[in-house]
């Protein structure tokens, strides 16, 4: 071998057998750009900063000037501000606003609701419901400072005591209108007329003309006339409507044996509906008789100068014991009693004032049994 031909056999041979053309000396495989080298049997070694890779094996997520592996979020850049945004809301992020998004309490008006201004403005008692629903009259729940009342589908302008229709309270004692029935007087425990009226009830004992008028039969006795008059007070709704009876007397009783008069009830008038005093007691009532007349009704009308069952004298005992229309049981118009006459207009003064002298309210005249007249009714 010539010279020639041992130097290029020294100068080839390496080649020959190096990795980079296939030789066996090696397992190592070409695939990367210049300066780099991929190896299966370890990781790859980066020869600069930034060395992108191929294939499907390393996957790498880029944000401003940081890299993240794929499947990571950056805590820092653009994306993470958006969700902080997000959050500072309560959009993404319950627990700022009350409770999750489509939830009463949220903050935000959902499907269904009326309002909702958050967890802690929700109220039975306020403008927006525990139900995310905006307070209304009628729904049942006390709107405090808007409200007087709420009794739901039950609210009625018509009840005594109850709720009206525009969550106000209704018709009621102590809303100083007289309502009658029930109430004798609402002055909140004034004076009306001089009597005190405490509980919508006269501090007093209520009398008053029947509206109806009745034949003796139809009374069937003095114990049935005190069941007309309280029948009438309860048909008007006058308080203590048991308690009342007739001023008539027969020929065994009259009202000084059978009312309710003495120390017991001192202090205690005699008033009519309205509250006008027709005496101050019993004894007032038969020293100088009935004030002005008992005049007004249970119902509340002014009847001056009827006739008035009674067989009663002013001084309010029995007047004939042998005339009262056979113990106030026959309509015969051969029988006879007395009767009184309810009062006179104060105007016509010598009218008057010989009814008042004379005590007519009690004792005026005599009149036939066949007649039918009313009635003096008395609370005890």
């Amino acid at each position: 071998m010539s010279r020639v031909s041992l130097y290029i056999g020294l100068v080839i041979a390496p080649v020959l057998g190096s990795p980079a053309c296939g030789g066996s000396g090696s397992d190592a495989v070409s695939g990367g750009p210049p300066g780099t080298t991929t190896s299966t049997s370890g990781p790859a070694t980066p020869t600069s900063a930034a060395t992108p890779t191929t294939g499907a094996e390393t996957t790498l997520a880029t944000t401003t000037g940081t890299t993240t592996p794929a499947g990571t979020t950056s805590t820092t850049g653009p994306a993470a501000t958006t969700m902080e945004a997000a959050t500072s809301t309560g959009l993404a992020d319950a627990s700022t606003s009350g409770g999750p998004a489509g939830t009463c309490g949220n903050g935000v008006i959902d499907p269904g609701e009326t309002c909702d201004p958050g967890l802690a403005q929700l109220s039975d008692a306020g403008a927006c419901t525990l139900s995310c629903e905006v307070a209304a009259c009628g729904d049942g729940k006390l709107w405090e400072g808007e409200e007087k009342c709420d009794e739901g589908p039950n609210n009625n302008d018509k009840i005594y005591g109850g709720c009206a229709t525009d969550c106000q309270f209704g018709p009621r004692c102590g809303d100083g209108y007289q309502q009658a029935p029930p109430e004798e007087c609402d002055v909140g425990g004034a004076l009306r007329n001089g009597v005190v009226c405490t509980g919508c009830r006269y501090e007093a004992r209520v009398v008053f003309l029947s509206s109806a008028s009745y034949t003796p039969s139809e009374l069937g006795g003095l114990a049935g006339a005190d069941l007309r008059c309280q029948q009438l007070a309860a048909a008007a709704g006058v308080d203590n409507a048991p308690g009342f009876m007739a001023w008539l007397s027969s020929g065994q009783a009259s009202p000084v044996s059978r009312f309710v008069h003495g120390p017991e009830t001192k202090g205690l008038p005699y008033v009519l509906r309205n509250g006008l005093i027709v005496a101050e007691d019993f004894d007032d009532l038969v020293k100088n008789g009935a004030s002005e007349g008992i005049t007004l009704t249970e119902t509340g009308e002014t009847v001056l100068d009827v006739r008035v069952w009674t067989n009663t004298d002013k001084f309010g005992q029995i007047f004939d014991p042998d005339n009262d229309c056979d113990g106030w049981t026959s309509d015969s118009f051969l029988l006879k009693t007395r009767v009184g006459r309810s009062g006179v207009d104060k105007a016509k003064f010598l009218d008057w004032g010989t009814w008042h002298d004379y005590r007519q309210w009690t004792s005026y005249a005599t009149s036939e049994c066949n007649k039918a007249r009313r009635l003096y009714c008395f609370e005890q």
